[in-house]
């Protein structure tokens, strides 16, 4: 397994482009509401594996004391240093079930908040990877990646739950027939520090994105 270092491979990161509207098509994910599972770590939560520092996946994936919607949400902490790419103990992975197309762009929504005053809000962030890799583990090298940042949480009430949506660019011709894998994580940008806060990630859906609409001709005179 070599997930610690498998970003650092890739030549370019796409950075997701902002838009308003989510196609309605099925969600790529498993789980991505954080409802079923036999217990809160990531071996009794369904869809989804502990890829950090630790990859320990008696780790805790989720938590009933806070949702979005239902009883359950992502926990994450912002252990990872995004100036050292240091991962936190626990970052959330899954290999969904869909193969990448010609084309392809993805659509991505998703709800979270703070859940202690220990995340930094003017610098603690929620950052999402969409990824593939050359022979579709995370022991391989990855062939294309589509880079997610939450931004600063708004505000000063962290009771209530950010909406964040966003679209890829068209993958790389290198992820065509590859598996689309996902993962998300926190990251303090300002370096790892004793104050680790954490915060919960709920309601994930990731969908192929519909062809972006073409722009109107301009009159010619």
């Amino acid at each position: 397994m070599k997930p610690l270092h498998l970003f650092s491979r890739v030549s370019a990161v796409v950075l997701l482009t902002l838009f308003s509207k989510l196609s309605a098509q099925t969600n790529l994910v498993t789980n991505g509401d954080f409802e079923t599972g036999g217990g809160t770590t990531f071996d009794t939560t369904p869809g989804w594996y502990n890829m950090g520092k630790s990859q320990n996946q008696d780790s805790k994936a989720r938590s009933n004391t806070l949702a979005h919607g239902g009883s359950y949400s992502a926990t994450i902490s912002d252990r990872y240093d995004i100036e050292t790419g240091a991962f936190s103990w626990v970052a959330h992975c899954q290999k969904t079930t869909y193969t990448i197309k010609e084309g392809d762009s993805f659509a991505i929504s998703y709800f979270w908040r703070p859940s202690d005053i220990g995340w930094q809000r003017g610098r603690d962030n929620v950052q999402f990877v969409l990824f593939a890799t050359d022979n579709n583990t995370l022991a391989g090298n990855a062939v294309w990646s589509a880079t997610l940042v939450s931004g600063n949480f708004p505000g000063n009430d962290i009771k209530i739950w950010k909406n964040v949506e966003a679209r890829t660019g068209v993958v790389s011709p290198l992820a065509v027939g590859k598996t689309l894998f996902v993962s998300f994580y926190g990251f303090d940008r300002g370096g790892l520090s004793s104050d680790a806060g954490y915060a919960r990630v709920d309601d994930i859906v990731v969908t192929v994105a519909a062809p972006a609409a073409p722009k109107p001709s301009q009159p010619t005179h």
